[in-house]
């Protein structure tokens, strides 16, 4: 399940779709720790985490969240500029996986490809969501970021048996924990909101097999198949 820790990014990149900027707000820590008891209750106990923000190095506390996630599977998306700050040892020894993303269309400061067994590199952004600022932008996406995980719940019928199916299929984004505590559908926070992590699940999937939503434009792709997997 994807985790925004923060809005706060100083990049400013062109294709931000959480519009991160570097004023931007963290989540809490006891929201950290409703977020891990969430998940955990989502997935039967097993222990899966992807750590986004903003920048998720930014977030104050990322060596203490890192250390709750202790034998976690954990990523860490980031856009690499910790690595030359004092947070770079002890996050490469932490062990957790590290993905880092920067396209030069799209960032303004230029990261150089760093060998590490930890580190996952892409200078490459093949689709971008219309939301933030890549609103602006030729996004490439043909279909809603909620696409998969609302018919995964509609086919099982089920919140948690929903997130089961979509790991089955290797999807983990969505849905999306902003820094306040709600779960979106999508991988955006601006993405429509079903609940909170202290809802329950059967609200929550009943919140999700009811939503009206296409702020982002993409059910108009759709073919009327399409349309009946997400909607009675």
């Amino acid at each position: 399940m994807l985790v925004k820790l923060t809005t706060k990014c100083s990049m400013r990149c062109s294709h931000c779709m959480e519009e991160a900027l570097p004023e931007g707000e963290h989540m809490f820590m006891d929201t950290f720790e409703k977020t891990l008891s969430f998940i955990e209750k989502c997935y039967n106990g097993v222990r899966i985490i992807m750590l986004s923000g903003g920048e998720p190095t930014d977030h104050p506390d990322i060596l203490k969240i890192i250390e709750k996630v202790k034998g976690w599977s954990v990523i860490l998306l980031s856009n690499g500029m910790f690595l030359s700050t004092s947070l770079r040892q002890p996050i490469l020894d932490s062990g957790i996986t590290i993905q880092i993303y920067n396209d030069p269309r799209y960032y303004p400061t230029r990261i150089e490809p760093e060998y590490h067994p930890n580190i996952l590199f892409a200078n490459e952004i093949n689709l971008l969501s219309p939301f933030g600022r890549a609103k602006k932008m030729k996004c490439g996406r043909t279909s809603p970021l909620c696409f998969n995980f609302r018919s995964c719940v509609r086919m099982t019928r089920s919140f948690k048996e929903g997130l089961m199916t979509l790991r089955s299929m290797g999807k983990m984004c969505s849905p999306s924990i902003d820094v306040q505590g709600n779960i979106c559908a999508g991988e955006s926070r601006f993405c429509h909101v079903i609940g909170t992590v202290e809802s329950s699940l059967g609200i929550l999937a009943n919140n999700l097999l009811s939503m009206k939503c296409n702020k982002c434009g993409l059910e108009n792709n759709l073919s009327r198949e399409h349309l009946k997997a997400i909607y009675e």
